[in-house]
């Protein structure tokens, strides 16, 4: 049982929770096994911590507004999206390196059930986003359980579509010139580049050390554009359609101070 205390925050853990992961206890309680009934519930009406979550931060009427919206959500996440992620773990996307010429085309093929899965759970969201606007509600919070209960049905989707979009549109918007700023930002606003965002930052050398970065950029003559080469070891959609990068421009300091981020479209 979780307890909460509204003036202090406190909360209270059952005995289980206190031990290792280590321990055959706690072994028990997170077996797989256990939770092969939740596919098929409706995980916003079932998850009473994240109810009481909701009710305590929203207020009477934000919590009014939200509940539909995520019951549907739960309802979602916890149906067809999670089905849907059993089914891409049975057939997982390929890369497409050559066309039938024998040309380097690098395609990341999705299997039908990620794309469906991913327009049903943008859909949702977007739904979410309008209908706040036109409330006057924050959105932020119901977002953000959305996105809670989309990491339990599938966690690479919620990789994907969580990564990337605040960051592109905010470095756009503070530091782009003003073609490519209007040029990135409409196709946000249009919706177009929804969940198409990534970032490639860490490399095999160094992990999360970003001073060990090996990833170079080269200005090139029309003195706008940068040749960036190098090999990244984790992208957290890499078949999105514009990306943050990290890399070192040449003749900067081999540290973390010689780091730079740059846009790819």
């Amino acid at each position: 049982m979780v307890r909460c205390d509204p003036e202090h925050r406190e909360y209270d853990l059952e005995a289980v929770d206190r031990l290792p992961f280590s321990t055959a206890e706690k072994s028990e309680r997170y077996r797989t096994e256990n939770y092969h009934g939740a596919v098929g519930l409706n995980w916003y009406s079932t998850d009473p911590s994240l109810q009481f979550t909701m009710a305590y931060y929203l207020q009477p009427d934000e919590l009014a507004f939200a509940e539909p919206h995520l019951t549907r959500i739960g309802e979602l996440m916890g149906g067809p999206v999670a089905r849907w992620a059993e089914e891409t773990d049975r057939n997982p996307p390929r890369l497409e390196r050559y066309d039938r010429w024998g040309h380097d085309i690098s395609l990341v093929v999705q299997p039908p059930s990620f794309t469906e899965s991913k327009r049903a759970v943008l859909t949702a969201q977007r739904v979410l986003r309008d209908d706040a606007r036109r409330a006057g509600v924050n959105p932020s919070l119901p977002l953000f359980a959305s996105n809670y209960l989309l990491n339990q049905a599938d966690i690479g989707m919620g990789c994907a579509l969580g990564t990337g979009g605040n960051m592109v549109k905010s470095l756009v918007a503070a530091y782009a010139p003003d073609d490519v700023r209007d040029h990135v930002l409409a196709k946000f606003a249009s919706g177009e580049w929804e969940g198409e965002t990534a970032q490639l930052l860490t490399e095999r050398t160094g992990g999360s050390d970003l001073g060990a970065l090996e990833t170079t950029a080269t200005r090139q003559g029309d003195g706008c554009t940068w040749l960036i080469n190098g090999f990244k070891w984790f992208a957290s959609n890499c078949d999105g359609q514009v990306f943050v990068v990290l890399a070192k421009p040449e003749g900067a300091p081999d540290s973390t101070r010689g780091v730079a981020t740059f846009l790819v479209l």
